[in-house]
């Protein structure tokens, strides 16, 4: 196998289907329980950002059969007035005006009515209003507005993967869809789960979109050897295999018979760059990375390049957290 450099991809695909068996039990036969639906949350402050989550949210929560709840924050009360009547954090507050002018403006942005105990109203700080929601409602996917200035964008991506490790959730940064809705996923398969790619399988299956499976390796420089020759030859041929390995583990994941994925390896200096030109080149509209839930971890590998692609995409960003192998 050939990988080429300056980001060129070998690429494959996965035809092949995967045998999902079922685990048996010992429990007499009975009527199965229904599995309780997914809970999805998205936080809004009523502008063109949370217009764009709002509407991702809604796409996503139907795919997935997910109940969404909509989280809009308000500025915290004054202190004097917390200081002598406090109230608890993560408590919904009344305010009918504001209930029903929050629940009107996510209507005329959906474009369909929602039931009104599937909207929050909460002051205080936003992390925290949504960290509090998501814990009460044990939400699989939390989504935010992605910023348009550059600012901004440095604010947002410091603030989404700080929001995926305090919950240990996976994070949404909704941008405005592309004109085709495939699916990029990448993994540094640090996490033998594979949380990134199965999402993005899932979230594939689900859309009827197109994925495609990704990882990048950062080019070997040439070393100094007695037998320059035999060694570079030699090494060629364990790194093909090693990376032939893992092409057929990203397509065994990919495998099932709904829909085949593709899986490419990346030779490139730039993780960070390989994953976005891999995107724009399919026009994808969601990108999907992990992001490993320990800082120090996250400085070193992958969860630094999760940082970097939600800062310098165009398009949507899905963090999936990550497990590192201990």
């Amino acid at each position: 196998m050939r990988i080429e450099e300056n980001g060129s991809a070998q690429k494959k695909s996965a035809p092949l289907a995967r045998d999902e068996g079922w685990a048996t039990t010992s429990f007499p036969p009975g009527p199965a329980p229904a599995a309780r639906p997914l809970t999805m949350v998205v936080a809004v402050t009523l502008d063109m950002a949370s217009a764009v989550a709002l509407q991702r949210a809604d796409v996503v929560a139907r795919a997935l059969g997910a109940d969404l709840h909509i989280l809009h924050v308000l500025p915290a009360r004054p202190w004097l007035q917390e200081l002598f009547s406090p109230r608890p954090a993560n408590d919904d507050f009344e305010d009918p005006e504001t209930s029903d002018a929050t629940q009107r403006w996510c209507e005329s942005m959906l474009a369909h009515a929602l039931p009104s105990v599937r909207i929050h109203l909460r002051r205080g700080e936003l992390s925290q209003c949504i960290r509090d929601l998501a814990d009460e409602l044990n939400a699989a996917i939390i989504v935010v507005g992605a910023p348009r200035s550059h600012r901004g964008k440095r604010y947002a991506d410091r603030f989404s993967t700080h929001l995926v490790r305090q919950t240990r959730r996976s994070v949404l940064v909704a941008r405005p869809p592309t004109s085709s809705n495939a699916i990029v996923a990448a993994t540094d398969f640090s996490d033998q789960r594979f949380p990134a790619l199965e999402s993005a399988r899932r979230l594939g299956a689900e859309l009827h979109a197109p994925v495609t499976f990704i990882h990048t390796v950062v080019p070997m420089k040439p070393f100094q050897s007695s037998a320059p020759g035999a060694s570079a030859i030699a090494l060629d041929r364990l790194l093909g295999l090693a990376l032939e390995r893992r092409l057929d583990d990203m397509e065994s994941l990919g495998a099932g018979p709904d829909r085949a994925v593709s899986a490419v390896v990346v030779a490139h200096d730039d993780v960070t760059q390989a994953i976005l030109d891999v995107a724009r080149a399919r026009d994808a509209d969601l990108v999907v990375v992990g992001a490993h839930l320990e800082w120090r971890i996250s400085r070193l590998s992958f969860g630094g390049t999760a940082d970097s692609v939600v800062a310098s995409a165009r398009r949507s960003v899905l963090m999936v957290p990550l497990q590192a192998e201990a």
